[in-house]
């Protein structure tokens, strides 16, 4: 990606950019402009899960030329620099529409690594990953409790609900969770458990 004028350092709404795409896109497309994030990595076994993608904002393509295209960004969620990278705009939220029923299946992971808690924003804005510990069987819109186990005087006490959420996107190793509001939302770590307690139809 680069900016016109060619020395726009910081890049937000409305500015127009090049890419040198232009064999699958035509004028009117939507892409999604990234940067690549952090490595996410077991916190078990340290084992590679895969890498973060920071979405950036949205561009619409409005010209194409012989090797290269002109864009227009038409959101920007944070500062767009010359090198960030485009690909093709899919949109993730949590599904709508979905009928949750009590889970039928036991599933048990860990979460792996958490988004936006750092910032202190509200946990609808906080995105997980979770590390499914069996052949996962997953949906998008299942729902995890996060959980602590908790013994008192050396007795066992009922787990401690910390959070719940509900996946979005599903991968070979790992899924991707948006936190759910929640009134007794606290902190979330990595490695704390969680379970599949609602199933999406």
């Amino acid at each position: 990606l680069k900016t016109e004028p060619a020395d726009e350092k910081l890049i937000s709404t409305y500015k127009k950019v090049y890419i040198d795409r232009v064999q699958d896109i035509k004028a009117g497309d939507v892409l999604t402009v990234y940067r690549p994030g952090v490595n996410y990595e077991d916190p078990k076994n340290g084992r590679f899960l895969g890498k973060e993608i920071v979405v950036l904002g949205k561009l619409s393509v409005s010209e194409l030329g012989e090797d290269g295209a002109r864009c227009k960004v038409i959101d920007s969620y944070d500062i767009i620099k010359n090198g960030d990278l485009v690909m093709p705009y899919e949109p993730l939220v949590a599904p709508e529409n979905v009928q949750l029923i009590p889970a039928t299946k036991e599933r048990e992971g860990y979460i792996v690594y958490v988004k936006g808690q750092e910032s202190n924003t509200t946990p609808t804005h906080l995105f997980t990953v979770l590390k499914q510990v069996e052949d996962s069987g997953l949906v998008l819109g299942d729902v995890f409790d996060v959980y602590q186990e908790r013994v008192i005087g050396g007795k066992k006490m009922p787990d401690f609900n910390t959070a719940k959420v509900q996946v979005v996107s599903v991968f070979q190793n790992a899924s991707i969770g948006l936190m759910l509001w929640t009134r007794e939302t606290v902190k979330v770590v990595r490695a704390e458990k969680c379970r599949l307690v609602q199933e999406a139809r």
